[in-house]
């Protein structure tokens, strides 16, 4: 009975939103129309901006969750903002205590969507936290003041916590942002929830698999390692943690930080999946290099203060909106 109501759950949410929109590549982009969400330019720093997709005519004394979703390589954030819309409609939660943002990180590809103040960055750049080529402003500086953005009592005087998610590519930047964000929200809760990135962050030369230094370089470098990091971190107070390895084992480990991965997320090429040496010295498909990681974690983490957890998506591939709509998904993103 228990399993017949989790596949009628999973499946509602699956057929919910209908096919994933796609632009058409080499005509003239436009935001796609999303029910329930509003196309909105954020202000960041400096009058520029970042675009996202949010909840429409929220109130924002009902609000007392917020989740920040990023989208994956492609930059489809009104797929990622349906896929989490899907979840809160098939949870236990009430949707008016949930607001929805899903901040879109423009490409040089996406000009037809910016503004002139809007941050765009080259290419997908912005999985790594680098800085925005016209301005400097990394995203892990946008994800810092969405997380503040939500934690101002003025703004939402209920809200109680934060959870910041992302599939693949979005969930390559979430994982490093775990790292190294400022985690400063006033008594507010702040989780990260990672599902299926492709690779990870490792704090020393440790890897699952060999990996030959001569031909494959970089192997160790941000954002496979912490060597040669981006300007947001050489910057920030937590530059200090990433030099004092043990600093900053012990600051990451006490983080709310739940790893997903889908039990069938086991291609070995496709699905989003870097096949670089730097990545493929981490495992041979997405669930490998999740499993991997989790146990290098648990091996080096301090376990006093150890505050991370990781779900198995049974008979589930590469799939967002299949990812959060899962009962491991649902409870990280929603009902905890």
């Amino acid at each position: 009975m228990k399993l017949a109501v989790l596949v009628i759950t999973w499946l509602a949410c699956m057929l919910m939103p209908a096919e994933m929109i796609k632009l058409n590549i080499g005509s003239k982009k436009t935001y796609p129309i999303v029910t329930g969400a509003e196309v909105g330019s954020m202000y960041i720093a400096d009058h520029r901006y970042i675009a996202n997709y949010h909840t429409a005519n929220a109130s924002r004394q009902d609000i007392t969750r917020a989740v920040i979703v990023v989208h994956g390589k492609h930059r489809d954030a009104w797929n990622y903002y349906r896929a989490v819309q899907s979840a809160v409609k098939v949870s236990a939660v009430n949707a008016s205590n949930i607001f929805i943002i899903a901040p879109l990180f423009l490409s040089t590809w996406d000009l037809d969507l910016a503004k002139p103040t809007s941050l765009i960055w080259k290419d997908n750049s912005w999985m790594d936290g680098g800085d925005a080529i016209n301005y400097t402003i990394s995203s892990f500086s946008v994800l810092d003041y969405l997380v503040s953005h939500f934690s101002d009592k003025n703004r939402f005087p209920n809200l109680d916590s934060v959870v910041i998610t992302g599939h693949s590519g979005g969930a390559q930047l979430v994982q490093r942002y775990s790292l190294v964000g400022n985690d400063s929200t006033d008594g507010i809760n702040l989780r990260y929830v990672i599902a299926n990135p492709s690779s990870f962050v490792y704090f020393n030369e440790y890897r699952p698999r060999n990996v030959d230094p001569i031909r494959c370089p970089d192997w160790n470098t941000w954002k496979y390692g912490i060597v040669k990091p981006p300007r947001y971190v050489l910057e920030s107070q937590r530059v200090k943690g990433l030099t004092d390895l043990g600093s900053a084992l012990e600051t990451f480990a006490a983080r709310d930080i739940v790893y997903m991965n889908g039990q069938y997320d086991n291609f070995t090429s496709g699905n989003a999946l870097d096949t670089g040496c730097e990545a493929e010295a981490q495992g041979v498909s997405h669930i490998d290099r999740g499993l991997a990681y989790w146990s290098y974690i648990t091996s080096i983490l301090p376990l006093s203060n150890f505050n991370q957890d990781i779900e198995i998506v049974p008979r589930m591939n590469h799939n967002a909106t299949g990812m959060f709509c899962s009962t491991a998904g649902l409870y990280a993103i929603l009902e905890s």
